[in-house]
């Protein structure tokens, strides 16, 4: 009895030791800066269609949530469906898939005159998007923890970086929407690089096979029954423990769906809506510098816990804001005013507007950063990468549902404003003739 009681704790530790190491030790600096230019890159792919839908869509009076919708809706349907059985996929197929969709959905953007064509093109886009994000973020599960925040400022500064990039090419620069558009798709090729120069832990395990070990080159010992009754026969969760993952995130999917409903009402369909003769730029302009500053809200938001896990990182984990529901009361709450602002026409400038999208933009980047912590935290290694892939889910279904309200919200405010506005041209921050610039 007493040998099997110090038998027990000594399997225990050998169980676990990799998993330990993994969790303790530090990345190399390719390796967290790969995974910053992996979110960063499929993040600032999808801004830049969200900050170029007015153009993608100009001369027409197609509603700004149909490239909303084209841009989620694929999007939303592999980060759903996916997770059942994307892990058994290897992650370099994967990364291929998401390079190529990506770049022949932008082309289509370029190059098509009809519009339907180039919503195509966003569909196509959008799917890499979400077999990007889905993979990158169960990849960050064979890393520190580190390698999750450090996707996360990537994507926050994907998503602000691609709105000042449109920004300063179109409207500063006065360079066209197509060139604008293609640098993005070219710049892609970074994907495939730093893939092939980080350390790629997730591969590790068939690198044994790769040297030329074989099972005879190992050495077996013998286990009990009881080993056998308790171990899985493989590292794939059944659909019961799947179905379990998910119950116990629930609420946090709830607030995540809710609060990225009021965001891309607030900036697909509400505030395209407001602009001001008072302002020192034209009615189009409005939506970029609109998108640009709640986006680079959400690069704040995003990035604070990676700085704060370098600088001070027991104050990182003090600071991780378990409580997402109130953040999500919060986002809702501008949705209100914004709302009633663009109904009533009671602002008189554009500041407040610019304040308050910036506000907006920090609370979803709260949002987003807290939401991977909180999931990372999951004991079991296998739940952890479900249900961090399944966390793309959850956004995905709060902007497709915002898309969808959206066509149907952004003309009945339009069509309100021309009634009562005195200048009906700033009822709508589209360009409808002529260059995004003179």
């Amino acid at each position: 009895m007493e040998d099997e009681t110090e038998e027990r704790p000594t399997k225990t530790m050998n169980l676990f030791s990799a998993n330990s190491e993994t969790d303790t030790s530090r990345e190399k600096p390719m390796t967290i800066f790969a995974f910053f230019v992996f979110g960063f890159l499929i993040y600032a792919t999808y801004s830049l269609i969200i900050s170029g839908a007015q153009d993608i869509l100009t001369g027409t009076f197609v509603p700004t949530s149909a490239v909303l919708v084209a841009n989620v809706g694929p999007y939303f349907i592999i980060t759903v469906v996916a997770p059942y059985f994307i892990q058994k996929i290897a992650y370099f197929p994967r990364i291929l898939a998401i390079f190529f969709l990506m770049v022949t959905g932008l082309t289509m953007v370029v190059a098509a005159k009809r519009v339907g064509v180039r919503l195509l093109g966003i569909s196509l886009s959008s799917f890499g998007f979400g077999l990007g994000e889905l993979s990158f973020i169960a990849m960050t599960s064979f890393y520190h923890d580190t390698a999750v925040c450090a996707f996360s400022a990537g994507t926050g500064t994907g998503i602000s970086m691609a709105p000042l990039y449109y920004t300063a090419m179109t409207t500063w620069a006065c360079i066209s929407p197509s060139v604008t558009i293609s640098i993005m798709a070219v710049s892609l090729v970074f994907l495939l690089i730093f893939y092939a120069l980080m350390e790629r832990k997730h591969a590790q395990e068939g690198q044994g096979a790769a040297k030329g070990i074989t099972h005879k080159d190992i050495q077996y010992s013998p286990i009990d029954e009881e080993d056998q009754d308790t171990e899985p026969s493989d590292d794939l969760l059944t659909w019961k423990e799947k179905c379990s993952a998910i119950k116990r995130v629930w609420l946090i999917i709830a607030s995540i769906i809710s609060a990225w409903i009021a965001e891309y009402l607030i900036i697909q369909s509400v505030i395209t809506t407001i602009a001001f003769p008072s302002a020192p730029f034209p009615p189009r302009d409005h939506y970029q510098y609109y998108i640009f500053v709640f986006l680079f809200g959400e690069l704040f938001g995003r990035s604070y816990l990676i700085v704060l896990s370098y600088i001070l990182p027991n104050l990182a984990r003090k600071l991780t804001v378990r409580r997402i529901w109130f953040l999500s009361a919060a986002e809702i709450s501008l949705l209100v005013f914004f709302l009633l602002a663009a109904w009533y026409r009671f602002l008189t400038g554009v500041t407040i507007v610019l304040i308050l999208s910036f506000i907006g933009g920090i609370i979803i980047g709260i949002m987003y950063v807290n939401m991977l912590s909180v999931y990372s935290e999951i004991e079991d290694p296998r739940a952890r990468e479900f249900v961090l892939g399944y966390a793309s889910a959850a956004t995905g279904a709060g902007a497709i549902t915002a898309g969808l309200l959206g066509l149907l919200i952004e003309p009945w405010l339009r069509s309100h404003c021309l009634t009562v506005a005195v200048n009906g041209s700033f009822c709508f921050t589209r360009l409808q003739g002529g260059r995004v610039c003179k």
